[in-house]
């Protein structure tokens, strides 16, 4: 399998097999002993147990359902609008994410009566 590491001597966050884990491990860590070592790459391959069964094809079908409908339910509508260049402008120099920010601002001015009476 694949885990993901985030070790101090690391710039960066990586993915590892657990081979490279465990030998990440045993090359780093001195003050664990051979066995010790051994103790820890036997816990950490082991395969389930009946504490944690894997699930079955019906379980798995039920949770992909229930992934579907949250998705469905969490959907936003896709809308196209007309922006002022200007607006527009301002929009972009706000970075990565300008479009849940607009998203935003929308909800805040159409749940604002007073600012919702001005732009009518």
């Amino acid at each position: 399998g694949t885990i993901i590491t985030d070790y101090p001597d690391k710039a960066e966050r990586s993915e590892m097999t657990t081979y490279e884990a465990i030998q990440y491990i045993k090359d780093n860590i001195k003050r664990l002993s051979d066995d010790e070592l051994d103790e820890m790459s036997a816990y950490y391959t082991r395969r389930m147990d009946d504490d944690c069964p894997e699930i079955t094809d019906a379980e798995f079908a039920k949770f992909v359902e229930m992934a579907k409908k949250r998705r469905e339910e969490h959907r936003k509508p896709l809308v196209s609008i007309r922006l002022n260049p200007e607006t527009y402008a301002k929009a972009k120099k706000l970075g990565k994410g300008y479009t849940g920010i607009l998203s935003r601002l929308l909800d805040m001015a159409i749940n604002n009566p007073e600012m919702l009476r001005k732009c009518l």
